[in-house]
């Protein structure tokens, strides 16, 4: 019974972390100078709040692991977007204006960036956030039936999940290194045909897609990632489709 109890605090710790860490970063919003000292609280809360998650998605009861850990995820995306906004904002006046001279912040170490790129930088806080997924489900990877997680998929939603199948449509932007995928997981014997994958098919999403091993229709390949609840995407024919989806965060091809 203590250690139950002492679960549901961890877990509860980390849903509270992850609340504070979103709540610094709406803060953050309101002043330049306090935004950076609020982005920083939330930044500590977000990670600490990661780490409790990480502990308490491992146990039983797990929900608010899995809710502080990814709010944790979510606040520390936007604290250090936050952080960095704030920083630069610093340097203008209300007007846009440069409050000091470009001559002081022409460093060695490039200081200050003229170039800044806020959708780069959402660019690489997602990728860091398929990082930490990617440690966090490191040998934890579970095969799920396909049906439950058609019936219930939030009961699986940001599991750790692993399915094989056969590639039936894939759909490439080398612009944005993206890959979306339809997988047929259903392994079907018919008397001439061997390992026929045929229906059960799931959505895939492929970031940091690498154009020189291309993934094409036809290929075998095992999927390794978080499953993300049910898509709904319209057919050739104009009707709506409902299928499980999934961000692959790494993948085989046999």
């Amino acid at each position: 019974m203590a250690m139950k109890n002492n679960n549901n605090v961890v877990s509860a710790i980390s849903l509270t972390l992850g609340i504070i860490s979103i709540i610094m970063f709406i803060f953050a919003m309101f002043d330049n100078l306090i935004g950076i000292f609020v982005s920083i609280i939330g930044l500590a809360s977000g990670i600490v709040a990661i780490v409790l998650g990480v502990k308490g998605k491992k146990k039983k009861n797990r929900g608010m692991a899995v809710a502080g850990f990814v709010l944790g995820i979510i606040g520390v995306s936007l604290c250090s977007i936050s952080f960095l906004g704030c920083s630069t904002s610093l340097d203008t006046d209300n007007n846009g204006n440069e409050l000091y001279d470009n001559d002081i912040y022409e460093t060695d170490d490039n200081y200050y960036d003229d170039d800044y790129d806020l959708e780069d930088e959402l660019e690489k806080s997602y990728m860091n956030l398929l990082n930490t997924y990617k440690e966090s489900c490191e040998n934890q990877y579970k095969d799920i039936d396909y049906s439950k997680l058609s019936r219930n998929p939030d009961d699986y939603k940001y599991e750790c999940i692993h399915f094989k199948g056969e590639v039936i449509q894939v759909l490439e932007d080398f612009d944005t290194n993206v890959a979306q995928l339809r997988v047929n997981t259903k392994l079907t014997d018919y008397e001439y045909i061997d390992n026929y994958y045929i229906d059960d098919t799931i959505y895939v999403y492929v970031y940091d897609y690498d154009s020189n091993d291309r993934i094409l229709e036809d290929d075998i390949i095992n999927l390794y990632g978080i499953s993300e609840g049910i898509l709904t995407y319209e057919s050739v024919l104009g009707s709506s489709i409902s299928i499980p989806s999934m961000t692959a965060l790494s993948y085989s091809i046999e």
